[in-house]
Formats: structure tokens, sequence, C-alpha cells
């Protein structure tokens, strides 16, 4: 073959190789550019929605609770974050008030709730009042649901107030702050009575049979003691806190020695006790049990006075009268309070005010008619003094409660200068009364005042409040220096 020839063949099949190449390269191109342009229009996937589980952990991490462990294992003592907190509502008055809230007035209720009424004394604000001529206003402070069973027990001392519950918890709350403090979980029963001495220790009784001693700084269980076969009624302290009584449904009285924290005496009584009560001096207790109830010297242990009457005693008082001494002031099943006088047995004055609310009495109409005279039970007393705006002495009220619902506030001081020989004293008009729309069980009273929130604001739920109770624990001493 030709040289000229040879190299035209060679020269072809070249450009062949050329040609395939420069396709396979084009289809190169093209098939990147292609997956390029589905590269940008594909969407980002959406990020997955959270678990429930991962929910549920930061739900916890949001809501973690500090919590202080005493010496005693099965004592603990925790503050709840945003819950259950103690709001101070406003409510808009037609009154001028002259002082902030002279007292409070706690109940506890069936309904679980915890509700607090402020007491002010007011003048009216119009033209044709006295200057001199006040009146006592009762307002709500707080309402709300403290417990998850029936509040059984309430009691109060300097800036604390403890509830005792069915559901074997006892809650603590700063008055001073208006929010809850934390919760004690000893018992392993209802909590059916809590006691404070002055404002350092609170004693406290429960349906397993137990008396625990707590310090109120820092709230440890200092001594849990077994003594009581049975559910434990009620607890009094000596006024010297060095013993305390407690009776129980086991018809045994036990005396305690709260400075060694054991148990002292025990003797049988004739009948269950329900309430037991020191009087002011220290020398006489009375221990009530339904229709009697029987006052004991302490020097001897014999029987000093007995009081009986028909109707049966749901709660009692000792009060030491200037004038005419000691009393006891009861409240019976006949919604009649009576002042007995402790030397005579006899009863000296009559407080009958207590009414059916007009809400509470036409359900129980409609509902449960035969439980309607249960209703008007007198459930449970305490006793305040009070300065008077314009009085430089101040006076004794009786505040007394109803399982319908309505509180009252008695002039105790006034009441008793009414006494005649051989004549009771009737009193039936009230200085201020309080429809709470609640099957009323307990009640106490407590000093009032500013609280830290200041005057006219508002705590609301979900604030920054959350602290252990040891942190609490060293404000409050601060606060008690500053004071």
């Amino acid at each position: 073959m030709p040289r000229a020839s040879k190299l035209r063949n060679k020269r072809d099949r070249n450009g062949d190789r050329n040609d395939d190449r420069n396709g396979d390269s084009a289809t190169i191109d093209d098939s990147r550019e292609k997956s390029s342009r589905k590269k940008r229009i594909v969407k980002e996937p959406e990020p997955e929605p959270e678990s429930e589980k991962d929910k549920i952990k930061e739900n916890k991490k949001n809501t973690k609770t500090n919590v202080k462990k005493s010496e005693n294992n099965n004592v603990q003592a925790e503050v709840d974050k945003g819950k259950n907190k103690l709001k101070d509502n406003v409510f808009i008055s037609n009154h001028s008030i002259i002082s902030t809230g002279d007292f409070r007035i706690i109940t506890g209720s069936y309904e679980r709730i915890l509700y607090g009424i402020d007491a002010r004394w007011i003048k009216e604000d119009n033209d044709q009042a006295d200057k001199d001529e006040v009146k006592l206003q009762l307002e709500p402070l707080f309402i709300f649901s403290a417990h998850i069973g029936y509040i059984k027990t309430v009691a109060a001392s300097g800036r604390y107030l403890a509830s005792g519950s069915t559901d074997e918890i006892i809650r603590l709350y700063d008055l001073k702050r208006l929010r809850e403090h934390g919760s004690l979980h000893h018992h392993n029963g209802s909590i059916t009575t809590l006691c404070f001495y002055s404002t350092t220790h609170m004693l406290s009784g429960s349906e397993d049979g137990l008396v625990a001693i707590w310090r109120t700084k820092g709230w440890e269980c200092l001594k849990s003691m077994k003594g009581h076969k049975a559910c434990v009624n009620s607890i009094a302290v000596h006024p010297s806190g060095k013993m305390a009584l407690s009776v129980g449904k086991d018809g045994a009285a036990i005396v305690w020695d709260l400075v060694n924290g054991r148990k002292g005496a025990v003797w049988k009584i004739r009948k269950e006790g329900e309430v037991v009560l020191w009087n002011t001096s220290g020398e006489f207790y009375a221990i009530l049990s339904r229709n009697e109830i029987t006052i004991y010297n302490v020097a001897d242990a014999q029987v000093s006075q007995t009081i009986t009457q028909k109707s049966m005693f749901l709660c009692m008082r000792y009060y030491k009268d200037d004038n005419i001494g000691e009393v006891i002031i009861t409240g019976s099943e006949d919604k009649i309070i009576r002042a007995f006088d402790v030397n005579t047995g006899k009863c000296i004055v009559e407080f009958s005010g207590h009414k059916n609310s007009t809400g509470l009495l036409t359900f129980r109409i409609l509902f449960c008619p035969t439980r309607l005279t249960q209703q008007q039970r007198i459930k449970s007393l305490d006793i305040i003094r009070s300065n008077r705006p314009f009085l430089s002495i101040p006076i004794t009220l009786l505040v007394s409660i109803s399982s319908d619902g309505i509180v009252n506030v008695w002039n105790l001081s006034s009441a008793l200068e009414k006494i005649k020989p051989d004549k009771v004293a009737q009193i039936n008009k009230v200085i201020a009364s309080h429809d709470t729309a609640n099957r009323l069980i307990c009640v106490v009273c407590a000093e009032g005042g500013k609280s830290k929130l200041g005057e006219g604001s508002v705590q609301r739920d979900g604030g920054e409040e959350s602290k252990d109770i040891d942190k609490d624990n060293k404000e409050d001493d601060t606060d008690d220096e500053s004071d």
C-alpha cells in the first residue's frame, strides 16, 4: 500500500477516537449538570419532631425541684417551683384602709382548699360616718387547692403556716412572702394535728400513731416518737416548752419529754380524747371527749372540774380574762358557741350567729336534705388580740367557722363584760362575717402586715422564686435581724 494512503487511514482512526472521547466527555458533563440541577431542586429534609421522652426530659430540667435531705432518711423536705404558690390577689374596695392587714384568718376545707382572709379595720368613705367609727372588713387574700386530700389541720406561728391533710403530707407556707415554702414527708397516715411551740419548733401527729418534733430552722425532724397504738387526735405543748400532752383513738393520754425526746407517763382515760389543751399557766389541762370536757390538775392528776352538755362538743379554746379569770370556749353540733367558767363548770355566755349561707343551703336541700342540720356545726375556733384604731387598749377577738362555710368574728372582750350573776349572756351579733362557700374543717389566725412583695404588688405564677429550704432559712435569718 502506498505510504500516503496509510497516513490517511491512521488519521481517520485517530479522528474517530477523538470523536468518541469528546462524546463521552459531553455525556459526563450533561449528567453532572443534571445532577447539580436535581440537588438545587431537592428540598432540605425537615427536622424530626421531638419524641415524648425528649419532651419529658426537657420538662424535668425546667421544673427541677431542689430537695433538702436531713440526717433522718425517712424525712424529705422538698420545695416545688411555680406550683401551688400563694398569690396576693388584688381587690377593689370602696373603703379607705386604716391599717394593712391587722391579722389573717386561714381555713382548710373538705374541698382541699386553703382559704386565706385578710382582716382590716376600715372606716366608711362618706361624710356621715364618725371619724372614730371603724369596722372590721374581711377580704380574701388567697384561695387555692393545697392538697390532694381534704385538709384536717392548720397551724401558724410567726411567718410560717403549716397544713396537714389526708394525703399524708405537711405543706409549709411563708406568710411574709406569700408563697409555698416546702413540704414534709414523714408520716404514713393522714396528718391529724399540728402544733407550734413559739417560732422555733413544731409537733405533728398522724394516724400512724407517731408524734414528730420538727425544728423550723431547716425543717429537720429532730425526733419521731411512738406511743399511741392508734391515731393521734390532738397534741398540746406545755407553756414551758419542756413537755407535751397527746390524746388518741386508743383512749390513752401520753406525756412527752420534749427535752430528751422520749415518752413519759401513759394512762388510760374513760373515753377517747379528741382535743387536749393546757391552760395559760400550765397548772391544768383539759381533755374533750364528745359530750364531756374534763379538767385535770397537774399537781395530783386529779379531776378539777367536769363540763357536760347534751350537744356534742367539737372544739374548744382556753382563754384567761383579766376580770373573770379563765374560761373554756367551745363549739358544738347545735351551732352554738359557749363560754364556761372553769371553776363552776357553768355556761356564762352563748354566741348564736351562725346561719347557713344561701348558696350552700340550696344545694343541700336539693341533693342531701338529710345532712342539712349537720352542716351547721361549729367546727373550729381561734382567739387573737387586735389593735383597733383610735383605741389604746387592744381587744380580744374570737374567730369561729362552721361546716356551711361561714367565718364569723366576735368581740370576745365585749361579750365577757356582759356577764351577769346567775344569768347566761346572749350574744347574737358578729362584728364581721365571710362566706367561703366551702365545707370548712379547721381555722387558725396569724398576725398580718405587709409582705416582701410590697404594698399593691402581685406575685404571679412561674416567677423565679424557687430555692431550697436551706437558702430560704438563711434569708429568714437575715429578715429576722432586719426586722
